[in-house]
C-alpha cells in the first residue's frame, strides 16, 4: 500500500509537491490574518 503511494508520488512528483506547496502556503495566509 505505501509503496504504491510513494510510485503515485514519484510519477505525479511536480504536481504533488505544487499541491503540498499550495496547501502549506493557504493555510499560513489564514493564520497570519486570524493574528
Amino acid at each position: 500500500m505505501e509503496l504504491n503511494i510513494i510510485q503515485y508520488f514519484f510519477t505525479q512528483g511536480p504536481f504533488a509537491v505544487l499541491f503540498v506547496w499550495l496547501f502549506i502556503y493557504v493555510m499560513r495566509n489564514s493564520k497570519e490574518r486570524e493574528d
